[in-house]
């Protein structure tokens, strides 16, 4: 969980998001170690988590759609990008970026 998730504090605040950082940034690594041993699945789990911690990184939303591609989970592309359109509208009113775009086009062919 979030560290002191009921202070407000400057500093508090400001080290709840370095924790929080921190802990995504191990996921993606751990999902990239996982990957090199060609453990798929297991860093699509990853990513998943990481991307519940912080939903609006375009890295880690490029990542799972390549692992998808790679383990031939079409469908999954497809689900993740409808997905991913309603969060960032929601969150950001757009579109995903550019990258993301023209990466799931170049997947799907």
């Amino acid at each position: 969980g979030d560290f002191l998730p009921a202070f407000d504090v400057d500093w508090v605040v400001a080290y709840r998001e370095s924790l929080t950082q921190q802990y995504v940034e191990a996921l993606v690594g751990l999902a990239q170690c996982v990957r090199q041993h060609g453990d798929l699945q297991r860093a699509i789990d990853l990513l998943k988590r990481a991307l519940e911690v912080d939903p609006l990184q375009d890295e880690l939303h490029c990542l799972l759609l390549r692992d998808y591609h790679t383990l031939g989970q079409h469908s999954m592309i497809v689900r993740h990008m409808q997905s991913l359109t309603r969060i960032f509208w929601d969150e950001l009113g757009t579109s995903p970026s550019p990258e993301i775009l023209k990466l799931y086009k170049a997947l799907l062919g």
